[in-house]
């Protein structure tokens, strides 16, 4: 619905500073939220309940290898988890980021705290994820898992181990979630594009295929999710959020 947080391939991390949200996840997983919270990606969408005049709350959005490149975070297994923030990560100085007033001030103190993990540190396999990540987004056409182990010289399987550890999805997963949010995209464009020439467009092999991924992502058929989730809406959604969840 216009409400729905959709998966994107990234990560976050959200503060609550008072009252409490209950997250209501398309997978099924519901969850009441009161505290400080780390989440991996999401393979369905989400949407947030909370009374607006009883909650402060603010969040930030970490691109998919973040988790890893600053924390050393193993991502696997944390696929549509939301986890307790002190207890993922220790030593991450909640108690002075809430003693800053405001949330610019808040915003400045992370974003210094985030800069200083990322060093030059000698990652191979960081270099390498970052690597097939850029080399899958400079494509119009999405490459396949075969073609990514083709074209980096390395097996399915550790790429799979790669993807797993550094994005937490497998690549086929990843794949099909960037290739869900392009048919989103040029649907936004150009909304009396059919589902046939979407399809074709972005290579899915018919239209049940699109279909099939617009019903895992969304848990809606796609005429029930594009009639409810217009840019617009869409938009709307994202400015009434960004005043709650203050995209830092």
């Amino acid at each position: 619905g216009p409400n729905s947080i959709l998966p994107d391939g990234t990560t976050g991390l959200l503060f609550i500073e008072s009252g409490s949200l209950q997250r209501v996840s398309a997978c099924g997983k519901d969850q009441r939220l009161s505290t400080h919270y780390l989440f991996g990606q999401k393979t369905c969408s989400i949407h947030y309940n909370f009374n607006h005049d009883a909650v402060k709350c603010f969040g930030l959005k970490l691109s998919p290898l973040a988790f890893k490149a600053l924390f050393d975070l193993n991502q696997n297994g944390l696929a549509d988890k939301v986890l307790n923030l002190e207890k993922m990560l220790p030593s991450f100085p909640i108690d002075e980021l809430m003693e800053q007033s405001g949330i610019q001030r808040k915003k400045a103190f992370l974003e210094n705290y985030l800069l200083q993990y990322l060093k030059d540190a000698d990652n191979p396999k960081l270099d390498l994820a970052e690597k097939v990540l850029q080399f899958i987004n400079k494509r119009n056409d999405l490459p396949s898992v075969f073609e990514l182990s083709q074209n980096f010289n390395v097996g399915y399987r550790f790429l799979e181990r790669l993807f797993h550890e550094y994005i937490g999805l497998s690549p086929k997963m990843y794949l099909r979630l960037l290739r869900f949010n392009r048919v989103i995209a040029a649907h936004h464009q150009n909304e009396n594009a059919s589902l046939h020439h979407l399809a074709l467009d972005f290579g899915y092999f018919d239209q049940m295929h699109l279909i099939r991924d617009m019903k895992l992502f969304t848990a809606q058929t796609p005429s029930r999710f594009f009639a409810r989730h217009t840019p617009d809406l869409e938009w709307q959604h994202r400015n009434f959020l960004g005043q709650h969840f203050a995209n830092v």
